[in-house]
């Protein structure tokens, strides 16, 4: 059993994600750990005992806080809350991206679930709030859920390719699928430029490993006088019943201004769930 951290700010959008992660724990048996981060502003000048009383009551609201949330998501979801089943976790910090770490670390979570106001939001997120933060520099895999969007059961991973690192990063989205019983499309654009001789032989090799789930490779010739981001949308606005797996590379100031990326591409018009791992910790 995997362990899913979902960070709540008692948000609407944060709230879309929680009945996500809900249903989803449902479907695989995850355990999730509903986290919350606060701060309070202590004078400078309290005692040390005075100051650890008033975090520890401020950890001591927001706790009964979160429960009193946690019991409402499952309400919403109209499934029964098992108290075995999920743990709640509230950190004192100014950081929230530290103490979301921290709180992955210690609860040794798989999978974060946040949520992101899809079109407008998750354009933003990427350029400095709080998920954008995590996505960058997550040690482990963030799942995007864009506010409004319902559980479905996941029928595939959708994996977008250069073919380059095949090896590494498709044995990585083994566990997803088969945690909720789901095939793995990777899909690569072709644009005319040198690939990998004999590609589908080497797909082929990673996609037999012993414990794959279902795998195939496509192999899409590529509108040329259209961006990576437009051949991918409009492949996926035919798909149903998918999320979106995403590796991300670690990249300095001037690239990320610079080159882009696909998936801060994707993020501007985000209508669907995005897994995004970062290749840094393959």
């Amino acid at each position: 059993m995997k362990t899913i951290l979902v960070p709540l700010d008692f948000s609407t959008c944060a709230r879309g994600a929680a009945r996500y992660a809900i249903r989803l724990a449902a479907q695989t048996g995850d355990k999730l750990v509903f986290f919350h981060s606060t701060f309070l502003e202590i004078p400078t000048r309290s005692s040390k005992e005075a100051y650890q009383q008033a975090v520890r009551r401020e950890i001591e609201k927001q706790t009964a806080r979160l429960d009193k949330e946690v019991n409402g998501l499952y309400r919403a979801a109209a499934l029964p809350r098992d108290a075995k089943g999920d743990d709640l976790l509230v950190k004192f910090g100014l950081s929230f991206k530290d103490n979301v770490f921290e709180a992955a670390q210690e609860t040794k979570a798989q999978l974060i679930v946040m949520g992101t106001q899809g079109a407008s939001g998750l354009s933003k997120m990427l350029f400095g709030s709080n998920t954008a933060s995590l996505i960058a520099a997550s040690p482990v895999p963030v799942l995007a859920v864009p506010t409004g969007q319902r559980f479905h059961p996941i029928r595939k991973l959708i994996y977008t390719t250069d073919l380059s690192d095949i090896g590494r990063e498709l044995p990585v989205l083994f566990p997803w699928a088969n945690a909720v019983g789901a095939s793995i499309e990777a899909v690569h654009f072709d644009y005319g430029w040198n690939h990998p001789d004999n590609p589908q032989a080497r797909f082929d090799e990673v996609a037999g490993r012993p414990g794959a789930p279902v795998c195939r490779l496509q192999m899409l010739k590529a509108d040329i006088d259209q961006s990576l981001e437009e051949n991918l949308r409009r492949y996926l606005d035919k798909q149903r019943g998918f999320v979106l797996a995403s590796f991300t590379s670690d990249r300095d100031f001037f690239e990320k201004i610079l080159l882009g990326s696909l998936t801060r591409d994707l993020a501007h018009k985000l209508n669907f769930p995005l897994l995004s791992v970062r290749k840094a910790t393959l």
